[in-house]
């Protein structure tokens, strides 16, 4: 009888032990994700909050002049995070994604990017996610600089 119980405790203890063991994976480099997220930080990396954070239709600088190709603009919080949501960008109009990001505040040089950089062919790709920013699970950082003023 005594067998019995330490056979079940035993069994017990490394079902306990194999289950504690198991973690969910997490998102991350390869996970799209349905919204537009990062941080943003300043020269000396303290994070930047009340940054204008905004989307547009291309990155042609033309368009940025005009609220025509706006698709959305959010802020930074007290930890530099933003979180634009944006329902019509999916894992199926990717390749053919034109969109740049915008980030803008008093004091620091204006800076854009596309979100997804067209290929060069000058090398190949490391990765199927390489040169795709702010579309994954895993956060993206952007340092602001500031703006340099020149005496005359």
């Amino acid at each position: 009888m005594g067998l019995c119980k330490s056979r079940i405790s035993g069994l017990l203890c490394l079902l306990f032990l194999f289950s504690s063991c198991y973690k969910k994976p997490k998102k991350g480099r390869e996970d799209f994700i349905d919204y537009y997220h990062g941080v943003v930080i300043g020269e000396n990396k303290e994070y930047l909050k009340e940054v204008e954070v905004c989307i547009y239709e291309s990155f042609d600088e033309r368009d940025l002049k005009t609220k025509d190709s706006l698709v959305k603009c959010g802020f930074t919080d007290k930890k530099g995070y933003f979180k634009i949501q944006d329902s019509t960008f999916t894992k199926d109009n990717l390749k053919s994604e034109s969109r740049s990001i915008v980030f803008k505040k008093e004091g620091y040089e204006l800076f854009r990017m596309p979100i997804i950089f067209p290929e060069s062919g000058y090398r190949p790709k490391v990765s199927k996610t390489e040169g795709m920013f702010f579309i994954f699970a895993t956060l993206d950082t952007v340092g602001l600089r500031k703006e340099t003023v020149i005496i005359k």
